[in-house]
């Protein structure tokens, strides 16, 4: 009996990554932040692929947590899991209360430990609101002070094209780099333990002639 629901193109979807022996990264963040875009890009395959559904919406497309083990970027020398978690809204809500006992409960029967934790934020719209620092904190609490050494702030939803870079630092007057330093300085201000947290830009969309 074997807990792998699918298998093709290198990615398993699977029950558990308990004790599979591979490093695992798990994705969190908002609804429509574009988290199902960034597994299906890890694995080497267009961001829209079907592995890890993609919403154009605001409406979750991931229903349940969805453990994958997958290749890196497709490749077969670098094996890791991956842990794609249904998006969310606000911690005070019902529906999000159920999302993050959903999540707690799979975490602890299914997966025995984090090595990555990546915290998407919509780079379009890069706020530290309740939603979000409601669930930073419950990963804080189930993981304790580590969780810090173990997490990056994930920039989505930004093309990174020097086109479009060029014209976005025109119109807001600051550099990608100045406006994640500002926003990971509320973050630390928010979170004290934080401290020496690192950052990234990923464009899931991104064409190859970019």
């Amino acid at each position: 009996l074997t807990s792998t629901m699918a298998g093709r193109d290198g990615v398993n979807l699977t029950h558990s990554v308990h004790g599979d022996g591979r490093k695992k990264l798990l994705i969190i963040g908002k609804t429509g932040t574009g988290k199902s875009s960034l597994c299906n890009v890890i694995t080497g395959h267009p961001h829209d692929y079907d592995f890890f559904p993609v919403s154009a919406g605001a409406v979750s497309c991931t229903q349940s947590t969805q453990f994958a083990q997958v290749f890196f970027k497709n490749d077969k020398g670098r094996p890791v899991s991956l842990i794609d978690t249904i998006g969310f809204d606000d911690p005070k809500n019902d529906t999000d209360a159920k999302v993050i006992a959903e999540l707690v409960h799979e975490l602890k029967n299914n997966c025995d430990h984090v090595n990555l934790f990546m915290i998407a934020v919509n780079g379009q719209n890069p706020r530290l609101d309740g939603a979000l620092m409601g669930m930073i904190r419950i990963f804080e609490g189930m993981f304790g002070e580590e969780f810090w050494n173990q997490a990056v702030i994930v920039f989505t939803r930004v093309p990174m094209d020097e086109k479009t870079k060029k014209k976005r630092e025109r119109i807001t007057k600051e550099t990608d780099e100045e406006l994640a330093r500002k926003y990971l300085k509320v973050v630390k201000a928010e979170f004290p333990k934080g401290r020496g947290l690192q950052y990234l830009f990923m464009d899931a969309c991104y064409e190859e002639e970019d």
